[in-house]
C-alpha cells in the first residue's frame, strides 16, 4: 500500500474517532486515547510534509486536510462538552 497524504489524513481521522471513543472509560484507556491523539497530531504534520516534498500537493488534498482537522476538533469539543469538561472563554462550564 502506498501512503499518500490523503490516506494519512484518513488514518488521522480514524485515530481521532478511536481516541474520543476511549476517553472516560478507565485510566489506561485514557492514556491510550492521549497517545492516539498525539499520533494524530504527528500525522497531521506528516501528511503536509509528504505532500510538499513528494510534490503530491493538490487543492483537493488541502481541503481534505482541513476537513479532517475540523472533524477531529469538533469530535473532541463535542465529547468534552457533553461530559461537562468544556468551558467558555470566561471559564464557565458549558452544557451542564
Amino acid at each position: 500500500m502506498i501512503w499518500t497524504p490523503n490516506r494519512i489524513t484518513s488514518l488521522r481521522v480514524v485515530l481521532g474517532f478511536a481516541a474520543v471513543g476511549l476517553f472516560g472509560r478507565n485510566a489506561w484507556l485514557n492514556l491510550l486515547a492521549v497517545a492516539l491523539t498525539l499520533t494524530a497530531i504527528a500525522l497531521d504534520a506528516l501528511d503536509g510534509h509528504i505532500a510538499r516534498t513528494k510534490k503530491m500537493a493538490t487543492p483537493e488534498g488541502a481541503q481534505i486536510d482541513i476537513l479532517g482537522d475540523r472533524m477531529i476538533e469538533n469530535m473532541y469539543f463535542t465529547y468534552f462538552a457533553v461530559v461537562g469538561k468544556a468551558t467558555d472563554f470566561a471559564g464557565r462550564r458549558m452544557l451542564r
